[in-house]
């Protein structure tokens, strides 16, 4: 029951120059070496320090771990290698994006095989494999308490997270992994429970494993904490400034039990927000583009109504301050209201399931998307 750290590589010349590198040499640039480097400084400000550490023998990953842990010598596995994309390796993905094959990569990678290389589905099993094996071993010679580092890359990160969710590889794309960042899993004897996924700031104390307070079985060690359980141990922290008991932080506009996550882009090209799902079970997302980096983050419909209401205030204020043309800005509330007014046709969400901003066109037509199974806006 080792607690699981995957740490993906930085980002590489290959992720800034947008080509799929796979087996390729390609490796960090400026980037990816100051991410590397931040990543160590938050594992060892968070006293995690691996018992084991395994990598893919692929250049940027020793790179990787060489940078963030320096004092660490780490195992190369094979079997934590890049998926082998064949002769789709070195190639611009704007160029992969338009063939057939690119449309079974994003619905159906399980049925996806890469010409001249190897099938999604053989990269899944041999990388969750060498990550239970890992654990296993780790397990057996620190006891509970080691700390395994695995240092891979997006799509195995993926699988193997898809692995322990108990999701199908279908729908592993569903799932991001950035350069640089954490994720952290816990295999028990029953299940493995995933305790981080995509982390790439803030606090990593709570990863420390569980101390043993006397016998601890192996049913005990697998329940999942019913009610969601008091989190880890030690104060959180809202704005860089400790909460301890007693105090009432106040974060404006903060919704309560919601984690508070930032990142930074310099500067951001783009953001959309949409929607996945058929109607009555959708998921909101926000997405955040800048310099070849893409950041999703899944929403509450509170945050996509406080963005949406932020949204409004922002271009209404921009518009005051520096008198600059934006189209015509209709209200939130005036969105709502028009929206209560039409009949609800089948598949189409009712007034709650969506809230936003639209902007009107000089032409009058309306921007955003009309419901079906899912859309997204463009800021």
């Amino acid at each position: 029951m080792a607690t699981v750290l995957l740490l993906r590589h930085g980002r590489t010349t290959s992720n800034a120059g947008g080509t799929l590198a796979g087996h390729l040499p390609t490796e960090l640039d400026d980037v990816g070496r100051a991410q590397a480097a931040a990543v160590g400084a938050r594992l060892s400000a968070a006293g995690l320090v691996p018992n084991l550490a395994v990598t893919s023998p692929l250049i940027r990953c020793r790179q990787t771990i060489a940078t963030a842990l320096p004092g660490i010598t780490p195992v190369d596995e094979p079997r934590l290698v890049e998926c082998d994309y064949g002769d789709w390796s070195g190639q611009p993905l704007k160029t992969l994006a338009k063939l057939p094959l690119w449309q079974v990569v994003q619905a159906h990678p399980s049925a996806a095989t890469f010409p001249g290389g190897e099938s999604m589905a053989s990269m899944s099993a041999r990388a969750i494999a060498a990550v239970r094996d890992a654990d296993a071993r780790a397990t057996e010679a620190y006891g509970p308490e080691a700390i395994v580092l695995a240092c891979s890359h997006g799509d195995v990160i993926k699988a193997i997270v898809a692995d322990a969710m108990g999701l199908h590889l279908d729908l592993f794309q569903r799932l991001s992994v950035d350069p640089a960042s954490l994720t952290a899993i816990r295999y028990t004897p029953l299940r493995p429970f995933l305790l981080r996924l995509n982390d790439v700031g803030g606090d990593l104390a709570g990863l420390k494993p569980p101390k043993r307070r006397g016998r601890r079985n192996r049913k005990t060690a697998s329940d999942a904490e019913v009610g969601g359980g008091a989190g880890a141990a030690g104060p959180a922290a809202v704005d860089g400034a400790p909460i301890r008991a007693g105090d009432t932080p106040a974060r404006p506009d903060s919704v309560e039990g919601m984690n508070h996550q930032v990142y930074e882009f310099e500067p951001p090209e783009r953001f959309v927000v949409g929607t996945v799902g058929a109607p009555g079970e959708r998921t909101f997302y926000l997405q955040a583009r800048g310099a070849g980096r893409l950041v999703s983050v899944a929403l509450e419909k509170v945050q996509v109504s406080l963005l949406a209401e932020k949204l409004d205030e922002l271009l209404i204020e921009a518009n005051r301050r520096f008198g600059l043309e934006l189209p015509d800005i209709e209200g939130v509330d005036a969105v709502r209201q028009r929206a209560a007014r039409q009949p609800r046709r089948r598949g189409v969400p009712g007034r709650h399931a969506r809230s936003g901003v639209r902007r009107r066109h000089r032409n009058g037509g309306d921007r955003g998307d009309r419901g079906g199974r899912g859309g997204r806006r463009d800021r």
